[in-house]
């Protein structure tokens, strides 16, 4: 565990901001990669699926300060899993 304590108020936004730019980053690759992965099969679509949920739960451990664009990537990966799953219509 590392605990530091910034050198002034204008730091600490400046590291607080640098945090949230490098998760957007990430979520933003996850969000691309699982719009991708919608065109795709249902078995590709499912190993996509699984790998972007574990990216997820990495980056989340990372993110202290969420993005609006957490919320994007994990609005696509589930769209992932909705679309795996096809319901048949009953009379």
């Amino acid at each position: 565990m590392w605990i530091a304590h910034p050198a002034a108020a204008g730091h600490e936004q400046q590291l607080v901001h640098a945090m949230t730019r490098a998760r957007a980053t990430e979520y933003q690759q996850v969000l691309a990669r699982a719009e991708t992965a919608h065109d795709t099969g249902d078995a590709e679509r499912l190993r996509t699926l699984t790998r972007l949920r574990a990216e997820l739960r990495r980056i989340q451990r990372r993110d202290y300060y969420p993005p609006p664009d957490r919320l994007a990537a994990e609005t696509a990966v589930n769209a992932l899993h909705r679309a795996n799953t096809t319901e048949e219509s009953t009379p």
